[in-house]
């Protein structure tokens, strides 16, 4: 796995790409979620979102104390909120909402991303569930107290809900 990343930090792709391939098969989770990646976005190998939901599954089965919480995140956002029809995937938003709060301690990318789906939730309810809004208040709250999050994040979050906003024309961001 270190392996990779030196090879991954090189730019030698192909050869980062071996090295996680075999760590990931001897049952390391962040070498497993890094097939996933390279699979899913078809970096040194062809394009398989097959094989990389399989690699972000078997990244995500590892135990709490080995577990890569990216593998549960990019399974929630590249293929159960959405759906995935070439995996054969339908949506399944509760699927990605619970993949995303067992690893949203202290994780802000996955804070962010219920954060977003609480809102097209919100959204299509059409302003009627508090739920949905008490939700993003705490998702919220939670990215606040991450040691990461700063203005640029908070800016980002921001932006991605006017962004949703504005796809549905005439309902407003909720304070």
């Amino acid at each position: 796995n270190n392996l990779g990343k030196i090879y991954e930090e090189e730019k030698e792709y192909n050869i980062a790409y071996e090295c996680y391939l075999t760590s990931a098969n001897l049952g390391e989770s962040w070498a497993a979620n890094k097939v996933g990646e390279y699979n899913r976005r078809g970096i040194a190998v062809k394009k398989d979102l097959k094989k990389a939901f399989e690699y972000y599954n078997k990244s995500s089965e590892s135990s709490v104390f080995t577990l890569c919480k990216w593998s549960k995140y990019n399974l929630a956002k590249y293929f159960y909120k959405d759906g995935n029809m070439e995996v054969g995937i339908t949506k399944d938003i509760n699927k990605a909402i619970t993949l995303l709060e067992e690893v949203c301690d202290d994780f802000i990318d996955a804070l962010e991303e219920l954060i977003y789906i609480c809102y097209e939730l919100y959204l299509a309810s059409n302003k009627k569930d508090k739920l949905y809004l008490d939700n993003i208040n705490l998702y919220k709250q939670k990215c606040e107290l991450c040691n990461s999050y700063n203005i640029k994040i908070k800016s980002r979050i921001e932006e991605k809900l006017n962004e949703i906003n504005d796809n549905i024309k005439s309902i407003n961001i909720p304070k």
